[in-house]
């Protein structure tokens, strides 16, 4: 087990009853607040509408900044700076799931930098030494973003999509209401949860040992998740499974799990790739290339992933699955894509395309910790996958 420093500042109020603290919470930071969320889903499921009268009701002036897409863009951080500086913001409350987080996040890290160039705190440059606070209502659990120190951007004039870590990026507060979540449609709600499992995945394929207690949690919380996505494809709007949902979904990407381990992660690199070069949803595109994965690595070292298949033989289909095909089936189960094509990326001669710029960045030409992947070894993992 690794050495570290386990940190996690970020107050979680969960449930319906604890949306009554959300104007005072905001109010503890400042009265002068961004607004950031997408589009339409905030207003059909009740939370634009809450957050609005927990500001009014306490004087808070806020201004609104509307329209973060899926795989969120440097234009609308840049945007989002522009306002903050504009209005003297004091505070940023982003109300979403991870895209408008993370938008959320990288504005605060930018109001006080010297320098606006964000791509250059993405590619190795320094990064800010402080941010503005900004708090969290969650409406799409998956990305685990509410409570995490992390971020993605997609920057459109290099076709990148590039992750971000810092201290300065967890949020002071996150108000988790279930009751938010009833009116997803089952292509987000099973997209975020194999988010969420995703991440549980990336932390579990370690080669570090002795790190037992973060196994079993890891193997406990991917079991809970897979049966409430079985619970909710047939009771959807099921407060109770919404709320095991919502609490797993965050459990997966706070810190906890991946403590004293090495994580892989080059899973969710090759899906950064695909999602700059195609535009296409997080949670799906790692439902295509995480099997393929576990098919390409399960010959070079099967022992951590018959451990986990022993775990999950309840979502077997056969006795003789191997982990891959229970995932597979689990996937096509919820509805989510398997193949590149049904992905939507039919022209399979650009897989080379996506393998190379996999690796381009990484000095040693691979990635990945678990099983250092090559090129050659990418384009693979695609071609199972395609």
């Amino acid at each position: 087990m690794l050495d570290g420093i386990y940190r996690n500042p970020t107050e979680i109020y969960f449930g319906p009853s604890c949306m009554k603290a959300l104007g005072p919470r905001v109010l503890q930071e400042g009265a002068r607040v961004l607004l950031v969320y997408g589009g339409d889903s905030v207003h059909q499921c009740g939370v634009y509408e809450d957050v609005i009268i927990a500001l009014r009701d306490l004087n808070i002036n806020y201004v609104e900044l509307s329209g973060v897409q899926p795989n969120p863009l440097a234009d609308k951080v840049q945007e989002g700076i522009r306002l903050c500086k504009e209005n003297a913001i004091e505070l940023i409350l982003a109300v979403g799931g991870g895209s408008v987080i993370d938008t959320a996040k990288v504005i605060a890290f930018g109001v006080h930098a010297e320098s606006l160039d964000i791509f250059s705190w993405f590619d190795g440059g320094p990064k800010p030494e402080v941010a503005l606070p900004f708090g969290v209502v969650l409406t799409l659990p998956g990305s685990g973003s509410e409570s995490s120190g992390d971020a993605v951007i997609s920057f459109t004039d290099r076709c990148e999509k590039r992750p971000i870590s810092s201290p300065l990026l967890f949020p002071r507060f996150s108000f988790l209401n279930p009751i938010y979540t009833v009116k997803l449609s089952q292509e987000l709600t099973m997209s975020g949860i194999w988010d969420a499992i995703s991440h549980l995945l990336e932390r579990y394929f370690t080669n570090e040992g002795n790190v037992d207690c973060s196994s079993r949690l890891s193997e406990g919380l991917i079991y809970s998740l897979m049966r409430t996505a079985n619970n909710l494809l047939t009771d959807p709007e099921n407060y109770d499974y919404r709320a095991e949902a919502m609490w797993g979904c965050k459990l997966a990407h706070d810190g906890t799990i991946g403590f004293g381990r090495k994580a892989d992660w080059s899973t969710h690199r090759i899906a950064h790739e695909i999602a700059a070069l195609f535009n296409t949803r997080h949670g799906s595109t790692l439902a295509v290339i995480f099997p393929a994965w576990m098919e390409f690595c399960n010959k070079r070292q099967p022992s951590l992933f018959e451990g986990l298949r022993g775990q999950l033989m309840d979502f077997s289909r056969h006795p003789d699955d191997d982990l891959a095909n229970i995932f597979r089936a689990f996937i096509r189960k919820c509805g989510l894509p398997l193949t590149l094509s049904e992905l939507g990326i039919v022209d399979h001669s650009l897989i080379q395309r996506i393998a190379a710029q996999s690796v381009q960045r990484q000095q040693s030409g691979t990635i990945g910790h678990f099983i250092r992947l090559r090129e050659q070894d990418v384009k693979e993992i695609l071609t199972i996958a395609s």
